[in-house]
């Protein structure tokens, strides 16, 4: 309580200073615009029952005034500190994704099982879990790293052999890492982003786009073959519904049938207003008891958008549009920065199958990124 009493004082104060001191914190600046979402969790909060699970869920959003403030008071002054925070944070990615990995193996061999989803599991849940992520927020984070290192090695003159050969390197380890985790709305999307940065960068550049598709396909080729329970998912997604009738929270299709069906019930039930701030979780387990699928009790919907339709109706998903799609358009039209452009497509389509903004670390990611980006379009412009 004490907590986020605090977090209310300090957005009353950062709203204070948005509309009385516009030097110092201006809506020029659209990583401010993180703060309507943190305002409308607050009006959610008003008409919530369960306030410990709205109180929870505004301690997570503090980040979307916090992060906003220090971006507006620091701002980035030179290209050359972009590319060095790119630089470090392409790095720190290898350095994660090479201690999950022997974290995750010595999880296996002190004793743990790996299950009957074998080599799969070892992938897609103990890996992530070695940072206690979901294999769709880590994959978010590999995604834009790989993305950055593409951009660096295609698009950008590198003098430096060694940097060129880095930049090459750390393509190929995310590439292998992104298909062996499954996150496939993080594989789609790169994939999409990659083919646009090559095209728009320098013209219809159809050698270099043969040649990065071709290594996606070689590596998620070679996975399957190499790693036939890796296919699983796959196959999970091209089954017919008739084939999931049993109440099985490890079939992907099943889990997704279940959870968006009734997110939508409620979503249409209370598109107007909502249901609060902290009440989704309550009224997504009653569906799920009332539908014979116990096994769920606790699953979120699994989708960005309808958690805010629920939970904040009309109000909450147009101020979450429309804080997505401002930068988005401006890196496109405006600014025309492929990179920036294709790194908010990805955070856009990563929150259709994940609620990002239900856990700490999603939030911090991609309001990092948000003001990291918004703050490089004001420096470019």
């Amino acid at each position: 309580m004490v907590t986020n009493i605090l977090i209310l004082c300090c957005t009353l104060l950062a709203f204070w200073g948005l509309i009385f001191d516009p030097k110092s914190y201006s809506f020029r600046k659209m990583s401010s615009f993180l703060l309507v979402l943190f305002a409308v969790e607050l009006i959610g909060l008003s008409f919530t029952t369960d306030m410990n699970s709205g109180l929870s869920h505004i301690e997570k959003k503090s980040v979307f005034f916090l992060l906003p403030l220090v971006f507006s008071m620091n701002d980035l002054s030179s290209k050359h500190n972009i590319w060095k925070i790119w630089d470090f944070y392409l790095l720190g990615i290898l350095v994660v994704i090479l201690y999950c990995f022997f974290f995750a193996i010595y999880r296996v061999y002190s004793g743990e099982e790996a299950g009957m989803w074998g080599v799969n599991e070892f992938f897609t849940l103990k890996l992530p879990s070695a940072v206690n992520m979901s294999h769709v927020q880590f994959g978010l984070n590999v995604s834009i790293a790989l993305l950055f290192s593409i951009h660096q090695f295609f698009c950008i003159s590198i003098e430096r052999q060694t940097k060129k050969l880095f930049y090459g390197a750390s393509f190929i380890i995310l590439s292998v890492i992104l298909v062996l985790i499954m996150a496939k709305t993080a594989i789609i999307a790169t994939f999409v982003a990659v083919a646009w940065i090559l095209i728009v960068s320098k013209g219809i550049n159809v050698s270099k786009l043969l040649i990065v598709s071709s290594i996606f396909v070689f590596f998620f080729a070679t996975a399957i073959v190499l790693f036939p329970p890796l296919k699983s998912r796959w196959e999970q997604i091209l089954s017919s519904k008739e084939t999931v009738l049993v109440n099985d929270k490890r079939n992907y299709y099943s889990t997704r049938v279940t959870t968006l069906s009734c997110a939508f019930k409620i979503a249409q039930e209370n598109f107007l207003t909502g249901i609060g701030t902290g009440d989704s979780r309550r009224f997504l387990n009653n569906c799920y008891i009332e539908s014979g699928m116990n096994d769920f009790m606790d699953y979120d919907s699994h989708c960005q958008y309808l958690d805010y339709i629920i939970r904040l109706g009309i109000l909450g998903i147009a101020a979450l549009i429309f804080v997505l799609i401002t930068p988005f358009v401006y890196s496109l039209f405006y600014n025309r920065d492929i990179l920036q452009t294709c790194i908010f497509g990805i955070l856009i389509l990563c929150l259709f199958t994940e609620n990002m903004f239900d856990i700490s670390k999603g939030v911090l990611a991609y309001s990092f990124f948000y003001c990291f980006l918004t703050s490089s379009n004001n420096l470019n412009s």
